[in-house]
């Protein structure tokens, strides 16, 4: 719909009719000014979670890398590729983030403050109504602006989601690792031990 057919649709007459689409107008536009600012607040946060799980999942990448050596290298390598998974859902899930905060292209519209300037040539009536329908108007190019950012705020959700749930295993792949290596070298330390001990009684 746009701005011409809203003015045939909202040419009004009577002033409790003006009244009434003017304050029903507003009220959608202010509600659409709070949605955006509720999705853009939401994109923010998901951008500094990001970076927290980001920083989370590289600090317990870094324990393996110390010592590689000691590691098994088949639980290496699924470590090594649940986390790149993670940073690719991590990257993805930061960008679509920030898309839905800073895009270019989009832009705010809201009504045209210098319409107070027409009252010199127009009726107070006329004026409400013109604002009325620059309320409407401005409510349904805002709602299409806040789809869009709704959509890559979900996208960000989505990545983010699915970062955590592949965190789980990739934790979990860490900790068996090292139980496995920690075991595997106290029983090597063990049988160097009683092959001393043996060396000692049979001099």
């Amino acid at each position: 719909m746009n701005i011409e057919d809203i003015k045939d649709k909202l040419n009004l007459d009577n002033h409790q009719k003006i009244e009434e689409a003017l304050s029903y107008c507003k009220q959608l536009y202010d509600d659409e000014e709070d949605r955006r600012k509720t999705i853009e607040a939401k994109a923010t946060s998901l951008i500094a979670t990001t970076s927290i799980t980001a920083a989370f999942s590289i600090g317990f990448i870094s324990i393996i890398i110390k010592d590689t050596d000691n590691l098994n290298f088949i639980l290496l390598l699924i470590s090594l590729l649940f986390f790149i998974f993670i940073t690719i859902l991590l990257i993805w899930s930061n960008i679509c983030a920030i898309r839905a905060v800073y895009i270019k292209e989009y832009r705010i519209t809201q009504p045209n403050p210098s319409d107070i300037f027409n009252l010199k040539d127009k009726t107070i009536a006329c004026i409400k109504n013109e604002r009325a329908i620059d309320y409407y108007y401005s409510f349904l190019m805002n709602e299409v602006l806040n789809n869009k950012k709704a959509d890559w705020t979900i996208k960000a959700q989505r990545h983010l989601r699915n970062a955590l749930i592949i965190l789980l295993p990739l934790i979990i792949t860490i900790a068996i690792n090292i139980t496995i290596s920690n075991k595997y070298f106290k029983n090597i330390k063990v049988i160097k031990n009683l092959i001393n001990c043996s060396e000692t009684l049979s001099i």
